[in-house]
């Protein structure tokens, strides 16, 4: 009866060290795992190295203490965009080669987040960059002067700043 009673505690003891690993790391692997959907809820404090690999959203207000690397950051790629028959483009990177198949005149930019940084790099001549300055329409492009639309040129750089609601222009500089 002894042997009986010591083997029921010990698979009681294992029942509960599995139950306290599953409460830390997750019966559904919440923080780590193989995952493709990672979700953390509350505030939830790393140390050491933490990689998140993989799409990440973050919502709501983040704190990041310390040293962060940040290896894939938005912009350390160019993107090439080809616009055709198109006054609009959706920006998904930093940095913008925009080649025109025609003459184009691009009226909005779609896709911008606020505090954003666009850097357009035109690689010809057909490429026209409308000047709204009174910002009427989401996305609109407000550049330097008065109703001065920006005729684009072979490596002609347009570096745009988006403050949630339209694009304004920081600088140009024709190569």
């Amino acid at each position: 009866m002894d042997n009986v009673y010591k083997f029921m505690l010990f698979v009681c003891f294992v029942a509960l060290l599995i139950s306290s690993i599953d409460d830390y790391v997750g019966a559904d692997n919440r923080y780590g795992g193989n995952d493709t959907e990672q979700t953390i809820t509350g505030t939830r404090t790393f140390s050491g190295t933490t990689t998140i690999s993989g799409t990440t959203t973050i919502s709501g207000t983040t704190t990041i203490s310390g040293a962060a690397d940040f290896t894939k950051t938005v912009g350390k790629t160019r993107t090439t965009t080809t616009v055709d028959g198109a006054t609009t483009f959706a920006v998904i990177s930093d940095v913008h080669v925009v080649a025109c198949t025609g003459v184009e005149t691009i009226n909005t930019i779609t896709g911008g987040v606020a505090g954003q940084l666009l850097i357009i790099e035109n690689t010809d001549t057909d490429c026209t960059f409308a000047d709204d300055d009174a910002a009427t329409a989401a996305d609109a492009i407000d550049l330097v002067g008065t109703a001065a639309n920006d005729v684009g040129a072979a490596k002609k750089l347009l570096i745009l700043y988006y403050n949630g609601t339209d694009w304004w222009e920081v600088a140009e500089s024709d190569n």
